[in-house]
């Protein structure tokens, strides 16, 4: 027998048995963080964009689409964990001036035929963060196409 204590005895049968069952555990802990760290690292470098001044990753959130009316609203609760800038984009399908905001933030107006973006930088605590599309002029209807983006920016 194995005495590490005077209180405490182990028999060398007792401690080979606890020596094999923690070795599956062990072995499924590490396997699970090799995944981890190499998807993550693929999909981090997967796409990525970048030109003289920034390097752009993709992350988490892309969604899109069309709507028709006279004003658009979408929210998404978002954090940094998720990429450091929120990008909402619209194309202005229709007829009249449509104006883009995320957050009653500065707004910029798209005429008919052209398209921009606004972007947000992202804060390290969990907020909502509302895009909102309407008419310039009162009572007109706008066709639009929208997409949202969350993406990770470095300056190279």
């Amino acid at each position: 027998m194995y005495k590490k204590f005077s209180h405490i005895s182990v028999g060398k049968d007792r401690l080979k048995q606890m020596k094999k069952i923690m070795i599956l555990p062990c072995f499924a802990l590490a396997f699970s963080l090799l995944i981890a760290c190499t998807s993550v690292t693929t999909f981090a470098t997967t796409d990525t964009v970048s030109s003289d001044d920034v390097i752009v990753e993709p992350y988490g959130l892309e969604e899109n689409g069309y709507a028709k009316g006279s004003s658009f609203e979408k929210s998404y609760r978002l954090n940094n964990a998720n990429g450091n800038v929120f990008n909402f984009y619209v194309r202005n399908d229709g007829k009249c001036d449509v104006r883009i905001r995320i957050n009653n933030e500065e707004a910029k107006v798209i005429k008919p035929g052209a398209g921009t973006h606004v972007s947000v930088p992202l804060t390290w605590y969990s907020k909502n963060y509302q895009c909102t599309v309407y008419p310039v002029q009162d009572g007109a209807d706008f066709d639009i196409f929208w997409a949202v983006a969350v993406r990770t920016v470095h300056a190279a």
